[in-house]
């Protein structure tokens, strides 16, 4: 994904059916030179012309100048020549004055008639009107370039493109002189957090070949170069501490013809630079002698876009960073999930700023589950108890829950779960009494049978247990447990079989036996109490 602000457009001052940056070499348009006159010969008042000869800004490379105090030559088409505007004494964004301007038999539409370091052209055309004005190049990129740029050379162009979108250019076109070395320069530009910067420009060209007499002076290239600082350079060209990025070389340049069938023919070259370790940079532009026009340029870095993947975030990771083409990044869970320990979530970001397939990844925590990238709660009636588990579940049999995100149910009234027992399990309840009770007595042992319980607690681990009481002749009340002294063949406890023998019962005793029913939540269950079958048995007599 590439970071960039958006383009910087000022208003456009005139109607331009095509971009053309270098009306002053067609043929009925000589090239002239222009020479600044003082924006106090024009009456606007609080605006100074900068003094003849004044110096260059300090560390500023020698530029071309233009001779101050030469009369201007006429502006071609009868327009009105500029002035070169400054407030304090510094250079700062060109201001315009509106007013129309007879040429031929019509009046063009309004436009400046102060610009700076060149004059406006106009002319009639094909039934619809052209002129070139100067403008500001709109940067679109970490940084916006503000509204001045020091360039004597370079002239401001504005209007609309073949399809009347608003262009701003700025181009230059001195090919006419040899050794040309005209510079803009933008201002300071903050890289952010970029480290790999990426320039793309967008430009037109004019062929040397349809221009008279300039074979040996003109040329089809300019230089790109930047400068690394911390803080803001100013604006004057810093040349000697510029490091060239490379010489810039249009695929297609125009003719004459292509500006008559408003072909625009515009080129666009990606470069560059990094890394960077300085807080931001300046770009300059070298022209040694084209005729060119930059129409935009745009800056920017490369970064992965922030990103949910295996519910873990992924924030904006600048791509290539320290030199390493791919960049790993660790995940941070979304809320309520928690990280696989047994695989963590990591993805790498690209050079060319894409997230590459993820490893790992989080999961949602007890009590919540994924929905739509994120964990949402389990609803009432639903729990989720492990982190491995992928959903929420209804709440078991006999159990509920009245809130969100729970990580277990609540056992209705009555019923319960064993120790032993997973939250996952259904809630029971202890058996019912076993049935149909019956014994035989033969001498001094006696015999049991009985039949399940009619209700088992919803458990399959039931099992019974006999409890034997002798109570001696005489008032009741004076039952003893049996003691040691009867045997019970298999066992007294545990039994799952529902039959039991009493072995070494004493002559003329009555004996109270019971079978109780158990399953694993009887020890536990708030019902209180145990469910029995009973009966009584006297010994010296065989009964049922």
């Amino acid at each position: 994904m590439e970071t960039a602000l958006p383009p910087l457009l000022l208003p456009v001052l005139l109607p331009l059916p095509l971009l053309l940056p270098l009306l002053p070499l067609l043929p009925v348009l000589p090239v002239l030179p222009v020479l600044p006159r003082a924006a106090a010969e024009q009456g606007e008042p609080g605006v100074a012309a900068a003094p003849p000869g004044a110096p260059a800004p300090p560390g500023s490379s020698p530029l071309p100048r233009r001779v101050p105090g030469a009369p201007s030559p006429p502006c071609p088409l009868g327009a009105s020549a500029p002035a070169l505007v400054a407030r304090g004494g510094s250079r700062s964004a060109l201001r315009y004055r509106e007013r129309p301007a007879r040429l031929g038999a019509g009046v063009a539409p309004g436009w400046p008639d102060r610009l700076w370091g060149g004059c406006a052209a106009a002319l009639r055309g094909a039934g619809f009107w052209v002129a070139v004005t100067f403008l500001l190049v709109g940067v679109s990129l970490l940084g916006q370039l503000p509204s001045s740029v020091f360039c004597p050379q370079w002239e401001e162009i504005s209007g609309v493109d073949e399809t009347y979108k608003p262009i701003r250019t700025y181009q230059v076109c001195n090919v006419m002189e040899p050794n040309q070395n005209n510079w803009l320069q933008t201002g300071w530009i903050a890289r952010r957090d970029g480290q790999r910067i990426f320039i793309e420009l967008k430009f037109t060209l004019r062929d040397c070949n349809s221009i008279p007499g300039v074979t040996s002076t003109c040329k089809e290239t300019f230089n790109l170069y930047y400068v690394e600082s911390d803080s803001d350079l100013g604006w004057s060209v810093h040349e000697g501490k510029h490091t060239k990025i490379d010489t810039i070389a249009a695929d297609e340049s125009f003719t004459q013809g292509d500006l008559g069938e408003r072909k625009m023919k515009l080129n666009t070259e990606l470069r560059e630079i990094g890394h960077l370790s300085k807080r931001g940079f300046h770009l300059g532009f070298q022209d040694v002698g084209a005729c060119v026009a930059l129409v935009s340029v745009r800056v920017y870095y490369k970064k992965c876009l922030s990103t949910v993947q295996n519910l873990a975030l992924f924030p904006d990771t600048v791509a290539e960073t320290a030199f390493v083409t791919l960049v790993e990044v660790q995940g941070t869970c979304v809320a309520h999930a928690e990280v696989d320990v047994d695989n963590p979530p990591r993805m790498h970001c690209s050079a060319e700023g894409e997230w590459l397939v993820p490893i790992g990844k989080c999961m949602c925590s007890p009590g919540f589950e994924e929905k739509d990238g994120a964990c949402r709660a389990c609803l009432p009636g639903f729990y989720k108890l492990s982190l491995r588990l992928p959903l929420c579940s209804p709440c078991p049999e006999h159990s509920f829950t009245h809130e969100e995100a729970s990580t277990f149910c609540l056992c209705q009234t009555n019923y319960s779960r064993s120790p032993s027992d997973p939250p996952s399990a259904s809630c029971t309840r202890p058996p019912s009494a076993p049935r149909n009770l019956v014994y035989s007595l033969r001498q001094s042992s006696l015999v049991l049978h009985w039949s399940a319980p009619a209700d088992a607690g919803g458990r399959s681990d039931l099992t019974y247990s006999l409890w034997c009481a002798r109570c001696p002749a005489g008032p009741p009340g004076h039952c003893q447990q049996c003691g040691t002294s009867v045997g019970f063949v298999p066992q007294q406890t545990g039994l799952v079989e529902r039959t039991a023998t009493l072995l070494n019962l004493l002559p003329h005793v009555t004996y109270t036996i019971r079978v109780l029913a158990l399953n694993g939540v009887s020890a536990v269950s708030p019902l209180g109490g145990q469910q029995y079958a009973e009966v009584n048995v006297s010994t010296g007599h065989t009964g049922r």
